[in-house]
């Protein structure tokens, strides 16, 4: 996040006020609202003609009528979502019915059960725009694994009831499920974003597979946020271990992708820079299958693209601010996304605490900076961690510590090496991979020997935690004032 959002030779005029943070609050708040009353779905045009209105007004009346809006916007675009979550068609469920419409999400589960993702146009023959989780078992679901995002498939199954335990298909937005499918019809997707997306997601895929399958699965995780290969083992050590952000895909990934672009993009004016890296971050997105995460880190990077294009400078939590909104603007349910939910709360502890952090720490710079960078993210999740798992691992700041400094070069030196890797002989492909291998190596370690530490925080635990690291930084800064 940091390498992208270092400033450029602009002229800076900086945003001086938390009011973004606010009006962000303030949409959350709307959207929860929204998704209890589907009739009210109108609100989305009375919030923007508010925030409109807020443009011609000046002082303190314009943030408050700005947050109004936000309410207003929020409630709106919740009554929408939860509309789109309700199954119109008489005779429902169950029913046979033929989909037709577009894979809105990769393949997910094993070879022999899969489900994906639809955004369906027509049922029956009949005009239709609702969202519908698809699942396929037995031979079937080795076809259903083919498709990729963006592909228009025609699907022919049994239409019941969303399992509202389904949380992937309810953070999708998913209004029903179809069971047993077969797919009928196949037709490759068409947008370029997704077509170069997939070339280079298919390179990435095709120049890791060198590696032993384990090593391979767990790199793909790393590099593209695909952990569907990833084995059960593993999944649950880097869980223990709280490593499990390493797979997921953020802003460092994106920063590396837009450091490569570097040589040409400061070739072009600030326009010019402007539509390559947007076209770059798009692009990368799209191979990464616009996991929640990477749509974070992508929004925060073109927010502060577009702000520098506009000779403004913005604050990091201000910038996050921007993106996490028009992220729920665009795309409401991605606040029933657990992964983006904690990819903005670490993202948010990171910018607001680690500097603070990392001032009243000892020893040298680069752990201090380590290690509060880790403390700050940690502490921003562990509530949401115990509300969603039950508890948090007391070992995880130790093994980040550990594990970031391999993970972090195993992103950038994969990313490059898998691409270079594809095509090249067995041996020079073998070798070229190697330092991956030594790389996932140590972090396998690092899981597996932290899995070992049965220490685990439950919520009075974490609040013991909490209180307990911050009497520790209080006195470490009245001690450091009083030697002054």
């Amino acid at each position: 996040m940091n390498a992208a959002m270092r400033p450029l030779a602009v002229r800076a005029r900086p945003i001086g006020s938390l009011a973004p943070v606010a009006a962000t609050g303030a949409l959350v708040v709307g959207i929860a609202l929204g998704e209890r009353r589907p009739w009210a779905g109108g609100l989305v045009v009375v919030g923007i003609a508010g925030f409109a209105t807020a443009w011609f007004v000046r002082g303190r009346r314009r943030v408050t009528l700005a947050l109004v809006a936000a309410v207003v916007l929020g409630t709106g675009l919740g009554a929408r979502a939860a509309g789109a979550r309700v199954w119109p068609v008489a005779g429902w469920p169950p029913s046979p019915v033929v989909l037709e419409g577009i894979v809105d999400d990769e393949p997910r589960g094993h070879p022999f059960a899969t489900s994906i993702v639809i955004a369906a146009a027509r049922i029956d023959g009949r005009p239709l725009r609702r969202t519908v989780a698809v699942r396929a078992s037995g031979r079937e679901s080795l076809r259903l694994r083919v498709v990729r995002l963006g592909d228009r498939v025609t699907v022919r199954g049994t239409l019941t009831s969303l399992d509202p335990a389904d949380r992937v298909a309810l953070a999708a937005g998913a209004a029903a499920t179809l069971e047993e499918a077969e797919i009928v019809a196949f037709e490759p997707a068409r947008a370029p974003h997704l077509l170069v997306g997939d070339r280079l997601r298919s390179r990435i895929e095709r120049g890791a597979s060198a590696l032993p399958a384990a090593d391979r699965a767990l790199l793909l995780g790393f590099l593209l946020g695909d952990t569907n290969d990833v084995d059960a083992e593993t999944r649950d050590a880097f869980r223990a271990a709280g490593l499990t952000h390493l797979l997921a895909v953020s802003g460092a990934n994106v920063a590396f992708v837009l450091a490569l672009a570097g040589p040409a993009l400061r070739r072009l004016s600030m326009g010019g820079r402007a539509a390559l890296g947007t076209a770059v971050v798009v692009v990368f997105a799209a191979a990464t299958r616009f996991e929640p995460s990477v749509m974070r880190a992508s929004a925060l990077t073109l927010v502060v693209m577009l702000a520098r294009l506009a000779g403004r400078e913005l604050a990091p939590a201000r910038a996050l601010a921007f993106a996490v909104f028009a992220l729920l603007v665009y795309e409401p349910q991605l606040l029933h996304s657990v992964g983006f939910r904690l990819s903005v709360a670490a993202t948010a502890g990171i910018v607001v605490g680690s500097r603070r952090i990392a001032a009243r720490l000892a020893g040298p710079t680069a752990v201090r900076d380590a290690l509060a960078v880790t403390i700050a993210a940690e502490l921003a999740v562990a509530p949401m961690l115990v509300v969603e798992f039950g508890s948090v691992p007391a070992v995880a700041p130790v093994a980040n510590l550990l594990a970031v400094p391999a993970a972090e070069p195993l992103t950038i030196y994969g990313l490059v090496a898998t691409v270079v890797a594809d095509g090249l002989p067995p041996r020079l492909a073998d070798a070229l991979l190697w330092p991956c291998q030594v790389m996932l190596g140590w972090v396998r370690v690092v899981a597996r020997t932290a899995e070992q530490v049965p220490l685990e925080l439950d919520a009075r635990g974490l609040a013991f935690a909490v209180v307990l690291v911050g009497l520790v930084l209080v006195g470490r800064r009245r001690t450091a004032g009083t030697l002054r």
